[in-house]
């Protein structure tokens, strides 16, 4: 997306830690996303004919230079489609040895795909360019669209077979791009129709969009401070945009004493939090780095109004602390993050505790996480970040630390160099026996709101991971069942991946997500493709393999009333009717012990039934018992 650095943030979760919220379905968050992308997106040359290669073939390849948004245009032309039926989601490349890179059964009937591999290099690219036909075709068997975005590398590596479905998409009309974002900002047209020869320059050396954005959001910022005109805003913008470096270490520098460096500190990261919320803060940092409150009488230390003038900040009218310059937070906070790393885990225990202080906003506790979240994963490994999420959740545990949590794990999944390592992260947590009380719900709101809106595959392995380790309730069973009921495509993957796992070692969350999935009102529903579930035979494979393991470890008043729901459908669905009695006697073939269970199960119904005047239960239970003789080899005259 056309999203820069600093404090611009979009979030589009809804928090469901312990306050009753009420969860989104993540295609309406995925929808949201991409209305948000569209408000501020240019069309690009190029556009045009990539959008008519995505008709005609289902396909589109895209290349183009680095910083041109080839990304937000892939995204853009999938949004453009019509939403008659499947998701939209990306595709993952799978990196380990020995196996495919590309998963058709990410593919569903109808689904729109991004497949972005921009940056993967030799060999890894040569691989799935060598797949993209095979999955180019699944698509198009199921109805579906593809948009790649390609590597570097791709533009000379494209296969005559592959080249006839790519589309260069030239840098957008950043003037425009500037305009338009600052539009949503609330700047009138007529205010933006006069910009600076610096402006003009600036946008002339084609910037990533990343940074037109950027530079819109600090405009904005420079308006909302109430200094000029459109004009002063652009200067404002554009100085900020310099490198402060140097400034900020001769400011750090001139202040020798800690509590004038812990207010800088909490200024750059609570920056715009009212005074009172910040010299909280402030004390907080001190007790966290170990310093010991001065004993000098309180009338003769600096008031605040002082000790904000030594750093160059201020409280407007309303309480609100801001630095003199623009832009000068975010160099604040560079500065300490590059140059003090002893204080880094600290900050980490500082953001833990600070998101708890009632005097704080919930905008506040957002920009804080944010900004923090921002510092952590300017290096090399996202780790840091998330063991600081995974502190945030223990004892004494607190909502706006959980909340936290949630947030900082969301930003590290959207981050373009870690995502991947922190979705690897996510499943090792997930896969772990001992997990806390505490994050267990931040996991499995993870999973649930943020990482399924892109990856809902990678989102059901983790709650499948989690529900089986769930010790006390159902969070994360109940999680996964919503996931997958409205997604036929993931309700079939989870049913062959129950399936394999019956066969090496279930455990008795393992039957509980199967009964719940295996409720006629599933089977029978329609899919993306109009067929249902129960007519496939690689879903009734996995029914049976289900049924047999339920039928033959679990006790009978764990599933004899869907058993009984089975039976109930078969005087619904007519069409489906032997498939239900198939599968379960299939379920039973060559162990008598189990057809008896089948049997007695039966009769019970049919004499429920009976007492309810049906007509029709002694029919089936008739039918059945025919299915279960024959069978077992045992023939009626």
């Amino acid at each position: 997306m056309h999203s820069g650095a600093g404090d611009q943030y979009v979030t589009f979760y809804v928090q469901s830690i312990g306050d009753g919220t009420r969860r989104r379905d993540r295609r309406a968050v995925a929808e949201d996303q991409l209305q948000w992308l569209r408000r501020r997106f240019v069309h690009p040359m190029g556009f045009a004919r990539a959008r008519q290669l995505l008709a005609a073939h289902n396909t589109v390849l895209l290349t183009g230079s680095v910083g041109s948004g080839r990304t937000s245009a892939g995204r853009m032309l999938l949004h453009e489609l019509p939403r008659d039926a499947g998701t939209v989601h990306d595709l993952l490349v799978d990196d380990r040895q020995g196996h495919s890179r590309l998963d058709p059964e990410q593919v569903g009937t109808g689904d729109r795909l991004l497949l972005d591999v921009s940056k993967l290099g030799d060999p890894l690219w040569t691989e799935v360019h060598d797949e993209l036909p095979g999955l180019r075709k699944t698509v198009q068997d199921r109805h579906a669209h593809l948009v790649v975005v390609l590597p570097q590398v791709g533009l000379r590596g494209l296969g005559q077979d592959l080249g006839a479905y790519r589309a260069e998409i030239g840098d957008p009309d950043r003037m425009r791009v500037l305009q338009r974002c600052l539009r949503l900002a609330g700047l009138h047209p007529s205010e933006t129709l006069e910009p600076s020869s610096d402006l003009i320059g600036f946008l002339d050396h084609r910037p990533p969009m990343g940074e037109v954005a950027r530079l819109a959001d600090l405009m904005a910022r420079a308006r909302d401070r109430g200094n000029g005109a459109f004009a002063q805003w652009a200067k404002e913008a554009l100085n900020a945009l310099r490198d402060r470096s140097s400034d900020v270490t001769k400011l750090v520098a001139s202040l020798r004493e800690s509590p004038q460096r812990a207010l800088l500190i909490t200024v750059a990261m609570l920056h715009e939090a009212r005074s009172d919320a910040m010299y909280e803060a402030g004390r907080d940092l001190l007790r966290t780095v170990g310093y010991r409150e001065s004993d000098r009488p309180l009338l003769e230390r600096a008031d605040l109004a002082e000790r904000y003038e030594q750093i160059k900040a201020g409280a407007d009218s309303l309480g609100r602390v801001t630095f003199e310059e623009l832009g000068y937070d975010e160099a604040v906070r560079s500065h300490f993050w590059r140059y003090a790393p002893d204080l880094r885990d600290r900050l980490s225990t500082w953001v833990g505790s600070t998101v708890a202080l009632d005097k704080l906003s919930d905008d506040d506790r957002q920009r804080l996480v944010a900004r923090f979240a921002e510092q952590r994963l300017s290096g090399d490994s996202a780790e840091g970040l998330i063991r600081a999420a995974v502190r945030w959740t223990e004892s004494p545990q607190h909502r706006s630390r959980s909340a936290a949590a949630v947030q900082a794990f969301g930003v590290a999944l959207d981050d373009d160099r870690h995502g991947a390592e922190v979705r690897y992260r996510l499943r090792q947590m997930a896969a772990e026996n001992a997990l806390t009380d505490g994050l267990v719900p931040v996991l499995v709101t993870v999973c649930e709101n943020l990482l399924a809106v892109r990856h809902p595959d990678q989102a059901m392995v983790r709650l499948h991971h989690l529900a089986r380790r769930e010790r006390d309730g159902t969070l994360a069973h109940d999680a996964l069942l919503r996931l997958v009921r409205d997604d036929p495509r993931l309700l079939r993957r989870l049913l062959n991946r129950l399936a394999r796992v019956f066969g090496s070692g279930p455990r008795p969350a393992d039957f509980a997500v199967f009964l719940a999935l295996a409720e006629p009102g599933l089977l029978t529903a329609s899919g993306a493709g109009g067929w249902p579930l129960l007519a496939e035979a690689g879903a009734r494979r996995d029914l049976v393999t289900g049924w047999n393991a339920v039928l033959g470890s679990r006790p009978r008043e764990t599933w004899r009333g869907l058993a009984h729901r089975w039976f109930d459908a078969t005087r619904t669905q007519s069409e489906l009717a032997d498939a239900f009695l198939d599968v379960l006697v299939a379920a039973g073939q060559g162990s008598g012990l189990l057809l008896g269970r089948l049997y007695v199960t039966v009769g019970e119904w049919a004499a429920q039934r009976r007492d309810e005047q049906s007509p029709a239960a002694p029919v089936v239970a008739d039918h059945l018992y025919s299915k279960i003789n024959e069978a077992q080899g045992i023939r009626g005259e």
